[in-house]
């Protein structure tokens, strides 16, 4: 996907710079005045903080918030794909909460475990490897094939499921955050890049049709994206806690139609 937007970037005439971060901005009414990790600077009329959950952004605006974990962790990998994985498969019995794989490409799938958090941040890609081994073991079908193509500790990310919203001005003067710096959520209903994609999207639709960068601006984009990331990172959220609380009368299809009713029209 990386490799996509930096070619559409590019085609649209975006200059992109890599290997370069942002140490520090100042703004006034006009404009923002950045300083680079190399030594650079540039002024612009607006700065975007597309930069993900851990966003330097959000802290270099005085924004209180920070993710939250949700009391889940998982196991990713990319392996083989079986011959016979055609869809993606979900499992939701045995010693995960989900067990679940999906084709990539004709010939790899992604899967993934999901478990009661825990930190192994202490343990070696050897330990990784087993741990993930083990909590498979009782899953057949695909997953006696998955098993054994896990053998590499690198190629297994471990983390917590961890939730995010910003429940108040995304923007602090002409510098904004949009994506898992404003909102994130546990992938359970699999919408968190979607949003992603949708913010970025409304931001520009809406600089282009304005004649200025100000507040009003802001807060129109804010009461247009509000109320879907809130349906949304709510949504995520009650799966991960039915799941916490092995509810047996979950009203699954119930919320799923309530999301995407909330979805529904134009973002």
């Amino acid at each position: 996907m990386a490799e996509l937007l930096a070619a559409a970037a590019t085609e649209a005439g975006v200059t992109l710079r890599l290997g370069a971060s942002v140490t520090s901005f100042t703004q006034d009414g006009d404009g923002v005045d950045v300083v680079f990790s190399d030594g650079d600077t540039a002024r612009y009329d607006l700065v975007v903080g597309a930069d993900g959950v851990r966003s330097t952004t959000r802290r270099q605006l005085g924004i209180n918030a920070e993710p939250r974990p949700t009391g889940l962790g998982v196991f990713r990998v990319v392996a083989r794909r079986p011959t016979d994985v055609a869809t993606s498969e979900l499992c939701y019995d045995g010693p995960c909460y989900i067990a679940g794989c999906t084709p990539t490409g004709p010939d790899s799938l992604y899967a993934f475990l999901v478990e009661a958090a825990r930190d192994r941040s202490d343990h070696t890609p050897a330990q990784i490897v087993a741990a993930m081994r083990e909590l498979a073991e009782p899953y057949h079908g695909p997953w006696d094939e998955i098993r054994e193509d896990i053998t590499d500790g690198a190629r297994i990310n471990y983390t917590w499921f961890e939730h995010l919203l910003i429940d108040g001005p995304w923007n602090r003067g002409r510098v904004v955050l949009i994506g898992d710096a404003a909102h994130t959520c546990p992938p359970t209903i699999a919408l968190g890049v979607a949003m992603a994609l949708e913010d970025a999207s409304v931001l520009a639709e809406m600089l282009l049709s304005r004649d200025r960068v100000d507040q009003e601006l802001f807060d129109a984009f804010l009461a247009r994206r509000m109320p879907r990331v809130r349906a949304v990172v709510e949504g995520s959220m009650q799966l991960v806690n039915w799941q916490l609380e092995h509810a047996v009368d979950a009203d699954v299809p119930g919320l799923q139609r309530r999301v995407y009713g909330a979805l529904a029209g134009p973002a």
